[in-house]
């Protein structure tokens, strides 16, 4: 395949820094390939004793693949995914499909970039494969107790110490880091939703004409209901259907994930799609997961002298990234929380006009499927991040306040 979405390349960078990353999820890993090909000398402090990934699928939005790309990713992630044809949405009780929106090929047409589907564990082995052949420092079985900002110094439960210019935390949503550059426990909040995880063989349908018929070809196929919606979509080829459910979450105090059934499932769905029943009853194992998410940090800020070495620049630098990254940010987050609201409006007045939206209007601002909102879809999916801060970087160097910001992206309500 051949790519023309994005031009994007990384600089060189003209002082080759010592960076310490925290971390070796998918935003650390990817973090530290983009640092080691600007330059750097990158170290990965990771806990586990393996890489690796837990969960099921995940979605990648070619603003996403764009990054892939640049970082000279993708063909690795692309041999282990699968591209969806369609996002389609179907009513809760009895399967009435409500809308389809085109992926392919308007990704294709519009952003000249791929929409992917990848189970994490393959998602993570592509970006540490080429993590590894890029050259970071992967410190494995390596916890971090103690952080000196003053000199930069990383100490590890193990007892080694690393010493850097710069470190990074990419260590996830109870993170060590977090609360030590806030000098407090920051842990993070229940959402008040759960979500259950489950894997199914594409071969256990065979013989049932209604599932092989849904999963003939690969899509993003979402189920919305009251209090709930289920997405899935396949994996490994087409060879393993993926699917998450999002619901309100039951899960003990203090617990944060937990086997659960399919009897579980059948009796929590028993009034949805009769295709779902069926489909849950192949299910042979899964988990549910609590939801939580982290509170927003009101302003990035430095915590070592050694930035005053560099007078004013990296403090300006943090700015930038602030005004350019936390906006957005912000925004996607909060279009989740819209889009939850949304999926899981009860049957009534606002569900009613939904529907018509969906099937019977033409896609606008707010329409209730995202992905057929264009403007919203150009937001999430036209997306450039390296060319967005070289623009800020260029616009500071100038003697401008770079910010970013998209007026009107969200409409009140239906």
């Amino acid at each position: 395949m051949t790519y023309q979405g994005s031009k994007s390349t990384i600089p060189k960078a003209k002082v080759p820094l010592d960076i310490i990353i925290v971390g070796g999820g998918l935003g650390g890993v990817t973090a530290s390939i983009a640092l080691k090909l600007a330059g750097h000398n990158v170290t990965l402090l990771e806990q586990a004793e393996q890489l690796g990934e837990v969960g099921a699928g995940i979605q990648i939005p070619p603003a996403s693949t764009r990054i892939l790309h640049t970082i000279g990713a993708y063909e690795y992630v692309l041999e282990k995914s699968m591209i969806p044809n369609n996002v389609r949405v179907f009513r809760w009780q009895n399967g009435l499909q409500l809308s389809s929106q085109n992926l392919v090929p308007t990704t294709q047409n519009e952003y000249q970039l791929d929409y992917l589907h990848i189970h994490r564990a393959d998602y993570h082995s592509a970006l540490v494969k080429r993590a590894n052949e890029v050259g970071v420092d992967f410190k494995l079985g390596s916890r971090v107790s103690e952080i000196d900002f003053e000199l930069s110094s990383v100490f590890c439960a193990n007892g080694n110490v690393y010493h850097g210019d710069v470190v990074i935390g990419y260590d996830g949503i109870k993170s060590f880091m977090r609360s030590a550059i806030l000098k407090r426990s920051d842990p993070p909040y229940n959402t008040g939703d759960m979500a259950f995880r489950a894997l199914v063989d594409i071969e256990k349908i065979k013989g049932n004409p209604e599932l092989q018929k849904l999963f003939a070809e690969p899509n993003i196929n979402f189920w919305w209901g009251p209090d709930c919606h289920i997405v899935i979509y396949l994996l490994h080829g087409g060879k393993t259907i993926n699917i998450v459910i999002l619901c309100p979450d039951n899960l003990p105090e203090g617990v944060s994930i937990m086997d659960s059934s399919k009897e579980e499932l059948k009796q929590m769905f028993k009034d949805w799609d009769p295709n779902l029943l069926t489909l849950f009853d192949l299910i042979h194992e899964t988990k549910k997961w609590k939801l939580q998410n982290s509170k927003r940090i009101t302003h990035l800020d430095t915590r070592n002298r050694k930035c005053d070495n560099f007078g004013r620049r990296i403090h300006d630098l943090l700015k930038i990234t602030e005004k350019l990254r936390k906006w957005r940010s912000t925004q996607i987050v909060q279009g989740s929380t819209k889009c939850r609201d949304i999926f899981h409006l009860p049957d009534g007045e606002a569900q009613t006009r939904r529907d018509a939206e969906l099937t019977e209007g033409l896609p606008q601002l707010g329409c209730p499927n995202r992905w057929a909102d264009k403007k919203f879809r150009d937001f999430l999916f036209d997306y450039d991040a390296f060319a967005e801060a070289e623009r800020g970087w260029n616009e500071y160097n100038q003697g401008s306040a770079p910010t970013y910001f998209v007026d009107q992206l969200y409409r009140s309500a239906l």
